[in-house]
């Protein structure tokens, strides 16, 4: 796809010299991190996948697990299995065992006991070594921190005007965690190379997070020398590859991204930007769309420039999810539907969305009433409506900013002499 020779990127550059390409933010965070994650051993992938898969095919697992965790006070919850193509899971993963460390050592000592298997063995050992609640320890605290940028920008708002700053802030604060400040502050971020040794510090300066920190200074007796070196050279690898995956993928030295940062509300609402007009340079066929002198000041020009700017997608997850909800609608049942009937289903569905989240948002109140809930004894405020009304009304006044009434819609637990107050809602 991104190839330089024989690509589509190279094709279409061939035929759109202007074109401007990027890459999939998300898909390549999710890349990065997994590169990165090569570097730790491979037994803490392991283990968490011995534990998903423990427990998979066995409900009685599930529950005696449930009865560990009220023993412990804790709320019951499942784990989750580890997934090589879902984007977040990984750390959703990691954070789910650390939540049950103490749950699950209680549950496989009681299993050992029981079964006498060697898988119970295996896994009982790795909850008891210490070494390996570190190493989960560090995956929470730096994984949260990649996918907190990868869910940031999974948006389908126009996020791309804090695309370079937010990517710049996570490639500094993986560098600050290995690298010697004077290099950071003499070098730039396209000109460091992270994997120069000469710029590393200590080991045992390494910050790998505060719950690594805080593990480390109370449990210092479980803990031998070389262990703790182990760990800690193998996370300063992961931090390498993972600097190293990030500049290789993402352009630090494209002007373009730096010159749109102007176009962030924040920027912009400061007034210490002078002229934005250095952005045509980089998109040609605007000059003839908009008046260089006008763009500059409050004018239609101005908003027609900066929506052609916005427009730029930083991100596949808008098409992938469009991928899913075609899944949705065209069902073995439903197997012969047209491409063009699908084609209008989906133009509907989302039709539909865009509009009623524009009521929601142009409506200056909503009126709700108190009803009374299935359950006997309990109230709550619930707003009840009708799917037909509200598509009828979308239809019929597709731009209308009037009031809709939305009719109420009572399920068959509910009867309608049990309604308190109004039994309509107004969107005015």
């Amino acid at each position: 796809m991104m190839g330089h020779i024989s690509g589509v990127k190279a094709r279409l550059k061939a035929v759109i010299p202007d074109l401007y390409v990027l890459g999939c933010t998300c898909h390549s965070f999710h890349l990065c991190a997994s590169a990165a994650c090569l570097k730790l051993p491979r037994t803490i992938e392991q283990f968490a996948r011995d534990i998903y898969n423990y427990f998979s095919n066995s409900c009685k697992r599930y529950v005696e697990l449930r009865v560990c965790q009220v023993f412990l006070d804790m709320k019951p919850n499942k784990l989750l299995r580890p997934s090589q193509t879902r984007w977040l899971s990984l750390q959703m993963v990691v954070k789910k065992i650390l939540h049950n460390w103490q749950p699950l050592t209680l549950f496989f000592q009681g299993a050992l006991l029981e079964d006498r298997l060697q898988s119970s063995q295996n896994i009982l050992n790795a909850l008891s070594n210490p070494v390996y609640k570190l190493y989960f320890l560090f995956l929470n605290f730096i994984l949260e921190a990649v996918n907190k940028l990868n869910l940031e920008f999974q948006s389908e708002k126009p996020k791309i005007t804090s695309l370079y700053d937010n990517v710049t802030n996570l490639n500094k604060l993986v560098l600050k965690s290995f690298i010697k400040k004077e290099i950071l502050d003499f070098f730039s971020l396209s000109d460091l190379d992270p994997s120069n040794q000469k710029y590393f510090v200590d080991l045992s300066q390494l910050y790998l997070g505060a719950k690594v920190e805080q593990f480390l200074k109370e449990n210092c007796e479980n803990l031998n020398e070389n262990d703790i070196k182990s760990f800690q050279y193998k996370c300063r690898e992961f931090y390498v590859e993972l600097c190293v995956q990030i500049k290789k993928r993402f352009p630090f030295e494209d002007k373009f991204l730096k010159s749109i940062t102007v176009l962030n509300p924040d920027k912009v609402m400061s007034g210490n930007i002078p002229t934005i007009t250095n952005i045509l340079n980089f998109f040609p066929q605007l000059k003839d769309l908009c008046n260089l002198e006008d763009i500059n000041l409050e004018c239609p020009n101005l908003k027609k420039f900066v929506t052609h700017i916005l427009s730029l997608p930083h991100f596949s997850a808008a098409a992938e999810r469009v991928f899913s909800q075609l899944f949705l609608i065209k069902t073995k049942p439903r197997n012969r539907l047209d491409v063009k009937t699908c084609q209008s289903l989906l133009y509907i569905k989302y039709y539909v969305k865009d509009k009623a989240e524009s009521i929601a948002r142009t409506s200056s109140s909503i009126s709700t009433f108190t009803g009374n809930s299935p359950i006997e004894g309990t109230k709550k405020p619930v707003m009840v409506y009708s799917r037909k009304r509200l598509f009828q009304a979308l239809v019929e006044k597709p731009c209308s900013s009037s009031s809709i009434l939305y009719e109420p819609s009572i399920s068959n637990n509910m009867e309608t002499d049990k309604l308190e107050g109004h039994s309509t809602v107004t969107v005015e």
